[in-house]
């Protein structure tokens, strides 16, 4: 509170420790973390002006002069050097601006993070690189400046992260449209629900008292009897995540967001703050969705104006069918392709961090997995829906929102379970393929075309490999329509 602009009457006393808990972007990974460490000089200044703003006071700093002088910086590192750039990289190709690595920025980011940024909208389809061919990410960095498509022009037309952008883009597909705006609208805000070590508060539900527990001799003890409250709290809490996860069945985290989403806003116009107590959801991330669900729909309108694609905002959203649950998976795949998630005993050769091979490890809940550009396993997040091998079947192929790094492991967060059948369709940037098969049970089919007279057209079965250097998974035989342009063969 001390490092905003807001003013706090009859302030005239401030303790500053000199430490603040930031969250921390490896823009090599892109593993999140929250590290304590020294502030910078002018956060410092910044806090001693909130004591006395309104009257003398007195700032007491518990470091010395010799601290502040030696470890703290003069400035905190600019946003644009510490967090992903993507949407910058392509609102700058939109405006034709194809050398982003070269631009005068006043204050250059790393030049490794323009380059994965341009990457990364390679992989979204929103950037072409000249080479042109499929599989230059298996082969490394395709060299040269990327230039934006037709798909990059459309999504840069959203003010939004690239990633959400694209899911918006392809949303008008079997009327997804309003999932995907609640979608994005949820990602954009962040788990609704109160964090797991929450309920230990007073009564936050508000759903559970005394007259909840069981009448018995042993809850005549105060402390037993506030022991089980808290007990009641939890197996409520969780007896919720789970019904409104089994509601789409049970496949992805954002499901479980979109269902809370839908019933909150069925049950808006009755008593909203009853349903946020009862459902352990937090009611300014509710209302906050619920006002982006309609900004972004006014966004949508205005891009879409003159299109011919009806957009209207509709409160309440109708549970999706399982048509529409299916395209929401892909579109979430699609928006995600490059963070994807496979089980490390799927992968070729590999050996876990765990030093178990097939990515076991001491607790048989934690199944270890692998993705692109990590070399240590990572896991899937104890609060996911995913996370409990008992309820369903280990999920081979899952994409993530979010990487976080403990002590201990890394968690991926915001899990979505997927079909590895779209991969080499959705991410084929990220796929190298074999040669024709030719078998008994494979015959390539050939198909000459004469348009354009010069080129030739054949589809035919092949074998792709999915996710570059460190994660070499070989998938199922997919067919794939091959253009004839000179002598080379290749991938339409």
């Amino acid at each position: 509170m001390a490092e905003t602009s807001l003013t706090i009457p009859n302030t005239h006393h401030l303790i500053d420790s000199g430490r603040a808990k930031e969250r921390h972007y490896d823009l090599s990974t892109g593993i999140q973390s929250f590290e304590i460490d020294w502030i910078s000089k002018a956060s410092a200044s910044q806090r001693s002006g909130r004591a006395g703003r309104t009257a003398p006071g007195h700032c007491y700093r518990l470091y010395s002069s010799a601290v502040y002088e030696n470890y703290f910086p003069q400035f905190a590192k600019p946003e644009i050097q510490r967090m992903p750039i993507d949407g910058i990289v392509l609102q700058m190709k939109s405006m034709n601006i194809d050398t982003v690595t070269n631009f005068p920025f006043p204050t250059p980011p790393d030049r490794f993070a323009l380059r994965k940024s341009e990457i990364s909208l390679a992989h979204l389809g929103a950037v072409a690189f000249q080479q042109g061919q499929s599989d230059w990410f298996m082969r490394g960095d395709p060299g040269g400046e990327g230039t934006i498509t037709d798909l990059g022009r459309a999504m840069a037309k959203y003010p939004l992260s690239p990633r959400f952008a694209r899911m918006l883009v392809s949303g008008f597909q079997y009327d997804c449209l309003p999932y995907v705006i609640a979608l994005v609208s949820i990602l954009s805000v962040g788990d609704p629900f109160i964090h797991e070590t929450a309920i230990d508060e007073d009564d936050p539900s508000g759903c559970l008292d005394e007259h909840a527990i069981n009448e018995t001799e042993v809850l005549n003890n105060a402390d037993c009897k506030a022991r089980e409250i808290r007990r009641q709290k939890r197996r409520q809490f969780f007896k919720v995540q789970q019904q409104y996860a089994s509601l789409v069945g049970g496949v992805s985290d954002l499901f479980k967001f979109l269902a809370v989403v839908g019933a909150y806003e069925f049950g808006q116009g009755t008593n909203p703050s009853k349903f946020c107590h009862e459902n352990f959801v937090r009611p300014k991330a509710m209302e906050e969705i619920h006002k982006l669900r309609a900004q972004i729909t006014r966004i949508v309108q205005v891009v879409t104006n003159g299109t011919g694609l009806k957009v209207e905002f509709s409160p309440k959203l109708l549970p999706p069918s399982e048509t529409q649950l299916k395209v929401l998976r892909q579109l979430i795949t699609s928006a995600f392709i490059d963070q994807v998630a496979i089980k490390a005993s799927k992968v070729k050769s590999c050996q876990s961090s765990s030093g178990k091979q097939g990515g076991k490890n001491e607790n048989r809940n934690l199944i270890a997995y692998r993705t692109i550009g990590i070399e240590e396993d990572v896991f899937i997040h104890p609060s996911s829906v995913l996370f409990d091998s008992n309820l369903h079947p280990e999920p081979d192929f899952i994409v993530f929102q979010e990487l976080h790094r403990t002590e201990k492991r890394i968690w991926i967060k915001g899990i979505t379970l997927i079909n590895p059948s779209w991969l080499p369709v959705l991410g084929k940037s990220l796929c190298s393929f074999s040669k024709p098969l030719e078998s008994s049970t494979l015959k390539n089919k050939i198909m000459t075309t004469t348009h354009p007279p010069d080129a030739t057209e054949r589809k035919c079965f092949v074998v792709p490999r999915f996710g570059g250097p460190n994660l070499d998974v070989e998938l199922g035989p997919v067919q794939m329509t091959q253009r004839k342009v000179g002598n080379l063969w290749v991938w339409v």
